[in-house]
């Protein structure tokens, strides 16, 4: 578990800083407070999470895409190397795999029209961004040539912003050169694939709920256990998994439980993985 070994690096640290990312987490410090234990590994598990499933699930959409629009795939393919660049912004506002991520007001702010108060949960909802008519001329045709292509898939700027944005972008470029170089006929979720020819899995429906013809979903029965002595309140759960786990206004952890899909167990148990004070456990009982 990475808070484990966020547990063995940071004494040793402290103890002998060196020139690495540990080390300046742990001298971290603002108005003369530093990071606690906790936080540093909570920072440490998000660093490896994030980007994971992300990335991986806005592959999977690229490639069913390029599947039903072959022509698009042509296009990209005539000129790899100068056009990648613009075609990950595509797939990026396309697959848009995350669905939303909620933010509490510390401040009024008015926002459209709209007023916000201190205290308010305010929520982004990517695929409604990224498909703004307002915004994007025909949102729903998967048009890699789209320039310009403001799409919110890391945010929508400020301090928030996705920090691995270009990670994430080096990550896409690199899979599709290699599909471009190896596999440049990949068929997605096909029947009579050739052994040459790719299937790609949909995403988690716990990031974008689609593609339904090519899973058979079965029920799950999940029993969250929550120990509240250890919960920190972080809401790395939340960011996982954030219509399960909710950090209140109390800033304690209220979890939401319903019977979820196969698929989604993996996401509910990534979000108990990610806890640094594993404060949560995930039993599952699978039915056929």
């Amino acid at each position: 578990m990475v808070h484990e070994i966020a547990e063995q690096l940071i004494p040793e640290r402290r103890a002998n800083p060196t020139d690495d990312l540990i080390t300046a987490l742990v001298q971290a410090e603002i108005d003369g407070e530093r990071l606690t234990d906790e936080e540093i590994g909570a920072v440490m598990t998000l660093f490896s999470v994030a980007a994971t499933d992300t990335t991986r699930h806005t592959s999977s959409f690229a490639v069913k895409a390029l599947t039903e629009f072959p022509e698009q795939r042509a296009w990209l393919w005539e000129d790899f190397e100068g056009r990648i660049d613009t075609a990950i912004e595509e797939f990026l506002r396309y697959g848009s795999v995350v669905l939303n991520f909620r933010r509490t007001a510390i401040a009024e702010y008015d926002l459209g029209g709209q007023k916000i108060l201190p205290g308010d949960k305010v929520v982004m909802m990517y695929g409604s961004g990224n498909w703004d008519t307002d915004v994007f001329t025909d949102p729903d045709k998967f048009d890699l040539q789209r320039n310009p292509n403001p799409h919110i898939a890391f945010g929508g700027g400020g301090i928030h912003y996705c920090l691995g944005n270009q990670l994430a972008k080096t990550m896409l470029r690199s899979l599709f050169r290699e599909l471009h170089k190896q596999m440049p006929n990949f068929t997605a979720g096909g029947t009579d694939a050739d052994e040459d020819e790719l299937h790609a899995r949909c995403p988690q429906p716990a990031l974008r709920d689609e593609c339904e013809e090519v899973m058979t979903m079965a029920t799950t029965k999940c029993r969250i256990v929550v120990d509240m002595t250890k919960c920190s309140g972080l809401g790395l759960c939340e960011a996982v998994s954030p219509d399960v786990f909710e950090i209140g206004d109390d800033g304690n952890l209220v979890v939401h439980t319903h019977e979820v899909d196969a698929e989604r167990t993996a996401e509910l148990r990534e979000a108990a993985a990610s806890c640094p004070t594993q404060a949560i456990t995930v039993e599952v009982d699978a039915q056929p």
